[in-house]
């Protein structure tokens, strides 16, 4: 199974590609936060399911999504499941892997 997660941001996204397991394939840094981008980005890698953080866009992205036929997963990362204590740097990039595990 091949997942896209992309942590969004306001202007700008960051995405990692995991196939076959959580561990990262390949990485996709800085590209413009819109539904057509993820949409190409999506169809690009061949990802069968996109994994996104709950936010303003996220309704739109899923609409965008699911009209093309791939699956979307949204993510609350206000859960405690998915809050990270432990880490010294907050990152775009750590984010989008903590969405792929």
């Amino acid at each position: 199974m091949r997942i896209l997660a992309s942590d969004l941001g306001k202007f700008r996204s960051t995405a990692v590609l995991g196939v076959h397991s959580r561990k990262v394939a390949e990485t996709y840094r800085d590209f413009q936060t819109s539904a057509d981008r993820i949409l190409d980005l999506a169809q690009r890698t061949r990802a069968d399911l996109v994994v996104v953080e709950i936010c303003p866009i996220a309704g739109l992205l899923c609409d965008t999504l699911s009209d093309a036929g791939i699956r979307v997963a949204t993510v609350n990362t206000t859960h405690d499941r998915y809050l990270r204590r432990d880490t010294r740097a907050k990152t775009d990039l750590k984010d989008a892997i903590r969405l792929l595990e």
